[in-house]
């Protein structure tokens, strides 16, 4: 019994905190993308993740989009150095674990 009390109480809460608007419908949370400035509007976790990529428990400020973006800028020209993080080729004799 104390299961479903628990259940109904965070039943409760979670409607509390959508806070349902005049036309009956749910208010949907916002979240905004630091580089393009896009709002994002969002019921649930799983339809954030479609726009924001998740770490662990937090996702980042930045939207997949622009994500996508720096890495095909980063990455198109094929000099960029994963290891040191900048624009220094890899020397010849370099091997990668193998």
């Amino acid at each position: 019994m104390e299961t479903r009390r628990q259940y109904k109480v965070y039943q409760y809460l979670r409607q509390l905190e959508r806070k349902i608007d005049g036309m009956g419908e749910i208010a949907k949370k916002k979240k905004t993308c630091v580089r393009c400035k896009t709002v994002y509007e969002y019921e649930s976790e799983k339809e954030l993740s479609k726009y924001f990529y998740k770490m662990k428990d937090w996702y980042k400020n930045t939207c997949s989009s622009c994500e996508k973006k720096e890495h095909s800028e980063k990455y198109a020209s094929g000099d960029y150095n994963y290891r040191k993080k900048d624009k220094k080729k890899y020397d010849k004799d370099v091997t990668f674990g193998f």
